[in-house]
């Protein structure tokens, strides 16, 4: 298994460093910015990048991380069951309604997956980048 960086490595440092807020380290508070529960997230997220200050720049950029992450899950789930629904009401397409809905359920399935990991690198202080959504949280942390 694992083990946490030593103290010697690059940014064991900002892994050490606790919160202002619940006193815990960083990299248990950047894994709760994962946790694949949609509320749970977004709260952690906002609590995050509200009370941490901007020197603490490994967990903002996981709180924005997180944040950009489930606003493109819930956006595009609204867009399937808006193209489900609409396929459902047209006479005669009505069974089409299967594919966005069965595509609803892989993308949450992939969302589930993919925050277990990123909860994962975020807690071992492994980096990790996503195309565009990293760069965007490094951009504003």
């Amino acid at each position: 298994m694992d083990e946490l960086p030593s103290r010697s490595s690059s940014n064991s440092s900002e892994l050490l460093v606790k919160t202002k807020l619940f006193d815990i380290d960083n990299n248990i508070a950047a894994a709760l910015a994962y946790v694949p529960l949609v509320g749970a997230n977004i709260i952690f997220s906002i609590i995050w990048l509200v009370t941490e200050p901007k020197s603490n720049r490994y967990l903002r950029q996981h709180a924005i991380q997180s944040l950009v992450l489930n606003v493109g899950f819930v956006g595009l789930h609204i867009v399937l069951a808006m193209l489900s629904f609409t396929l459902g009401v047209l006479p005669f397409l009505g069974f089409l309604a299967f594919i966005p809905w069965l595509a609803g359920g892989l993308v949450s399935l992939a969302y589930l997956a993919g925050n277990l990991y990123l909860m994962y690198c975020a807690y071992k202080g492994r980096p990790l980048t996503i195309p565009y959504i990293t760069a965007i949280a490094e951009q504003n942390s």
